[in-house]
């Protein structure tokens, strides 16, 4: 790797440690700054798309986090943690199916993850598919027994449905 490159490639990491830690404090403006100068330097840098769909799905806006996520998974097309946030954006603006499919793929790619079956299990209850979503909680403690979220869910569902 010559100068340049590692020169390019230490300025890159330092402009993620300060949007990282500016998107942590939830100065999403100036976190935006860093990762749009990152993309500057490296426009197919897939974390930078990623840490900037972020920042939109932080700020609730969804639809403009969609094409972020959308950037970042044509560049790394199996990154789960990509794959499940698009699920929840979707989701945000009731493309409940579109979710789903997210999902769906994400648990393709790592069936142990609680996490997953959870937000699925969510968003099954939201379209009114009660009983699946009641399945996808039990998974979820199946693979962490002591996952509150899931807890927590099943117990709603099962006291209002």
């Amino acid at each position: 790797m010559g100068l340049f490159n590692r020169a390019k490639k230490n300025n890159i990491k330092s402009l993620f440690k300060k949007g990282n830690k500016h998107l942590e404090k939830g100065e999403f403006d100036k976190a935006l700054k860093y990762y749009n100068k990152i993309l500057e330097l490296d426009p197919i840098n897939s974390d930078a798309w990623y840490n900037k769909g972020q920042v939109f799905l932080k700020t609730k806006r969804y639809t403009e986090s969609l094409e972020f996520l959308d950037k970042s998974l044509e560049l790394e097309p199996n990154n789960i943690k990509t794959v499940t946030d698009k699920g929840l954006a979707l989701a945000s603006i009731y493309k409940y199916e579109d979710s789903l499919d997210c999902f769906d793929q994400a648990l393709k790619l790592n069936p142990n993850n609680a996490e997953i079956w959870y937000r699925k299990g969510l968003v099954l209850g939201k379209n009114k598919k009660f009983s699946e979503a009641e399945e996808h909680f039990d998974q979820a403690l199946k693979l962490d027994p002591d996952f509150e979220p899931a807890q927590k869910a099943k117990t709603i569902f099962l006291t209002e449905f």
